[in-house]
């Protein structure tokens, strides 16, 4: 039994249009590697680096640092409180009412000062990475 083969083999004509259809260059590959690569940033990152700039010139992110300072102290001086009377606890120790009050106003004050240096710290600080989100700085934190 004879089975004829019939494969569809282009003419030589047919073989130099083929040829003369315009391959891609390396320049054209990585042209569109750049562009595929800048429209994939856009949409993942362009409309979050908006917000934050907004952020940033609206004061809020400084804000928030200012807020997480005052936090910050309150909460240690609050467990410096709490040391204190443990410690007066355990050791027996009954303050009078002047010492309390005096201990009181040395702890108030140093919370004070603490709670001012923080508040300056986070400012500075806040002002100074907003600036650099507004000047389109690089490395400004986009883990979110």
């Amino acid at each position: 039994m004879r089975m004829d083969f019939n494969f569809n083999v282009p003419s030589q004509a047919q073989l130099e249009a083929i040829n003369n259809v315009a391959k891609p260059t390396a320049s054209d590959t990585m042209a569109e590697i750049h562009r595929e690569q800048w429209e994939d940033w856009k949409n993942r990152y362009q409309s979050r680096l908006i917000d934050l700039a907004n952020q940033a010139q609206s004061g809020e992110l400084t804000r928030k640092d200012i807020q997480r300072a005052d936090q910050s102290v309150t909460s240690a001086f609050s467990g410096q409180r709490d040391s204190i009377q443990k410690t007066n606890s355990g050791l027996g120790i009954q303050p009078t009412a002047q010492q309390k009050e005096s201990s009181d106003r040395a702890l108030g004050l140093a919370e004070a000062s603490g709670r001012v240096g923080a508040r300056n710290q986070a400012r500075i600080a806040g002002e100074d990475r907003d600036m650099q989100i507004l000047a389109g700085g690089g490395n400004i934190g986009l883990g979110m």
